[in-house]
């Protein structure tokens, strides 16, 4: 058995893709678009050629708004008021930013950044 670290996503689909490479682990080495379909399927292109496995893992994205307090863009910027923040909060669509940004991949993180079933998660402090 060989592991191979290659940096640059492209190669790594074009020698997955030409037979180089046996396995990619993760969907971040790929044009996730042109692999899944929307809902998270494997691309007709790719049936019969390629074997999709999908399995649970920890993994958490978030997003930041000016988070530097230091910066310029925040001592003026109406995102220093923790009130613009949670509306925008509250205007974000989890369940449709994981259907088009990661084609169905993954659940909503409605419940706090540490993820149910981590031992740091406490039911009781979530909001």
């Amino acid at each position: 058995m060989a592991i191979t670290f290659l940096g640059e996503k492209q190669v790594v689909f074009l020698e997955f893709n030409k037979g180089a490479l046996d396995m990619l682990s993760g969907l971040d080495q790929m044009p996730k678009d042109q692999v899944l379909s929307q809902t998270g399927q494997l691309n007709p292109l790719y049936e019969g050629k390629w074997k999709l496995e999908t399995l649970p893992y920890l993994k958490t994205d978030y997003l930041g708004i000016l988070v530097d307090p230091n910066s310029d863009l925040v001592k003026n910027s109406p995102f220093k008021l923790k009130a613009v923040r949670q509306a925008i909060n509250y205007g974000i669509d989890r369940k449709k930013m994981i259907t088009y940004l990661r084609n169905n991949i993954g659940s909503a993180a409605n419940s706090g950044i540490v993820p149910r079933g981590m031992p740091s998660f406490d039911g009781k402090k979530v909001k």
